[in-house]
């Protein structure tokens, strides 16, 4: 199922027109799909597009262009962050027991990342292995990305905004429901 996510609207984005995902679960791996269309050599990461490969482990990936993923267990404040540079292939996961709390590396890993880049239009695919509580469980789920073009300016997406600035860990973003498995 394609997910439109649309940037926040106090963050506008020149440089690309779309950002849609896809979401799957399967014996206990993740795969996430991102479909960025627009100017992707004007977003930091987008010339790297055609050479992605997996990376290695990294923090503060947000700080830049970054696509991201939060999962709950439907009824929990737990939850698992997903971060993954289109420039780099690094990746992080961290596990939060509450609303920004808690927050620790996560045994989640990534183990699948590629890319297929053509004009304005690159395809992003990830499969991550999950951990044990998320493996089956129905899951809400959160779909997002940092975008930051050559001028510097970043921009929020995300499948819902709702406040009033950008805040990707907002309980009430996480609206895509992943069924127990």
């Amino acid at each position: 199922m394609l997910i439109p996510l649309s940037p926040h609207a106090n963050t506008p984005c020149v440089a690309l027109n779309a950002i849609v995902a896809d979401i799957m679960r399967e014996a206990g791996e993740l795969m996430l799909t991102f479909t960025l269309t627009g100017a992707l050599t004007n977003i930091k990461g987008g010339a790297s597009l055609n050479a992605l490969t997996l990376g290695q482990r990294a923090d503060n990936l947000w700080l830049t262009t970054c696509l991201e993923c939060f999962l709950r267990p439907t009824g929990q404040s737990q939850y698992l962050e997903i971060n993954i540079s289109p420039d780099t292939g690094d990746w992080s996961t961290y596990d939060f027991t509450a609303y920004r709390d808690g927050m620790a590396p996560s045994p989640a890993t990534l183990i699948d990342l590629s890319a297929a880049h053509s004009g304005g239009r690159a395809i992003v695919t990830a499969k991550i292995l999950l951990p044990a509580t998320y493996e089956t469980a129905a899951l809400d789920c959160a779909v997002t990305a940092v975008i930051e073009e050559a001028s510097g300016q970043k921009s929020y997406w995300a499948l819902a905004h709702p406040g009033e600035q950008p805040d990707f860990h907002d309980q009430d973003a996480f609206i895509h429901a992943l069924p127990a498995s």
